[in-house]
């Protein structure tokens, strides 16, 4: 039996996931550990990372590398993205973290993050064509594939977090700031035309696409707390959306679906989603749970297990069937 220990240090948050992978190939999650770091919004006017960004970093990697050890994981997978990605100093943060817990925290391009990401989507979900976008709190990863293949992808530096600090819509949104965070988006978003994919289902992956998902299902009294593969209508997706716009802080903390702690970053995200969804011209929605730390296992899986990296396509299962 392997122990396999997966870590995402993200934009908005930072998560640990440890996996056994048991000596017939089958495998099953025993821990899952998420801790909010918001470091989109711990950066210096220069760009860099704060001493409050450092701190609460290594408190962070050093409780994971604790539940590491206690949890004799045999290998450990650690990932930065967006924030420290895009931060001169992300780089002299990783040596610290390495000195400091004896992990070492591999910074990964946009591009790799967009192909991870996809790799947690493609072996989890029955379809063969799709645009997926990863929104997380300081990028969002796009990805276009057919069957079951990449075509096109690229990974564009606006997320929940970074966008909601832009357009100061922590508290409110007014028809203004909706009209300019509008027309930046779709400006960014125009600049790749392969987006155009009508016909194709839109799946989201991250915190902000769980939580309309949640949100979804509270409105619909869905009979079931299960996230992925859950499927809703762009119409569905407008009527939320069109509410959020209504609403002040205190007001969304109290929607059904919609956490406390992302209720103040909710607006730039779905913002992001309503206008994929004019770019795409997309007609519906399916949420994977699936993302970049399952992406991270299947990779390491398929070389372990000598396994295809790509599970088959079965059009038994497809989602659009």
């Amino acid at each position: 039996m392997q122990r396999i220990a997966i870590i995402d240090i993200g934009s908005n948050s930072a998560r640990l996931v440890i996996s056994h992978i048991y000596k017939n190939g089958s495998y099953n999650m025993v821990y899952n550990q998420k801790e909010a770091l918001r470091l989109s919004q711990k950066l210096d006017k220069t760009g860099r990372l704060t001493e409050e960004a450092f701190a609460a970093t290594l408190e962070t990697m050093k409780s994971f590398a604790y539940m590491c050890k206690l949890y004799h994981a045999d290998k450990t997978i650690a990932v930065a993205t967006a924030a420290i990605r895009s931060a001169p100093n992300g780089p002299e943060l990783t040596r610290l973290v390495e000195a400091e817990t004896g992990i070492t925290l591999h910074i990964i391009t946009g591009n790799t993050e967009a192909y991870i990401s996809y790799l947690g989507v493609i072996n989890t979900l029955p379809v063969k064509d799709g645009i997926i976008f990863d929104l997380g709190g300081g990028s969002t990863e796009l990805i276009l594939f057919k069957n079951r293949q990449i075509v096109e992808s690229v990974s564009l530096p606006f997320g929940a977090v970074n966008t909601t600090d832009m357009f100061n819509t922590r508290g409110t949104m007014s028809p203004n700031v909706y009209s300019d965070m509008s027309f930046f988006l779709l400006s960014r978003l125009a600049q790749h035309p392969w987006l155009k994919q009508n016909r194709l289902p839109l799946i989201g992956v991250g915190g902000t696409a769980r939580t309309l998902g949640k949100m979804q299902q509270k409105r619909s009294k869905y009979p079931s707390s299960k996230i992925h593969n859950y499927k809703f209508t762009a119409q569905a997706f407008h009527d939320i959306f069109s509410q959020l716009r209504g609403t002040t802080l205190e007001q969304r903390r109290k929607i059904a679906g919609l956490s406390s702690d992302r209720a103040d970053i909710i607006l730039a995200g779905a913002g992001i989603v309503n206008c994929l969804l004019e770019t795409t011209g997309c007609k519906q929605l399916t949420i994977s749970g699936c993302g970049l730390r399952e992406g991270l296992f299947f990779d390491y899986y398929s070389k372990s297990e000598n396994l295809p990296l790509i599970a088959p396509y079965n059009e038994r299962f497809d989602m659009r069937k």
